[in-house]
């Protein structure tokens, strides 16, 4: 369940999420980058998913973003 492959597959997926509007996809995959797991660290990208999922209307993203921020 966790071998590279799936969990590369998912990010994606998420990405695609994003890509439609749907917020939640952004913050998860937000929140994997942020953390670096299951997928490589990028703060930098996960700030902008944060960002657009909070633009995009998600309360997490937003309390994420301004956690990150502060």
């Amino acid at each position: 369940p966790y071998s590279t492959a799936n969990r590369s597959r998912a990010a994606q997926l998420y990405q695609v999420s994003c890509d439609y509007e749907y917020a939640p996809g952004c913050t998860t995959l937000a929140t994997w980058l942020e953390r670096g797991f299951p997928i490589t660290s990028d703060v930098t990208r996960a700030l902008g998913l944060y960002r657009r999922g909070c633009d995009l209307g998600d309360p997490e993203a937003c309390r994420r973003l301004g956690i990150a921020y502060e």
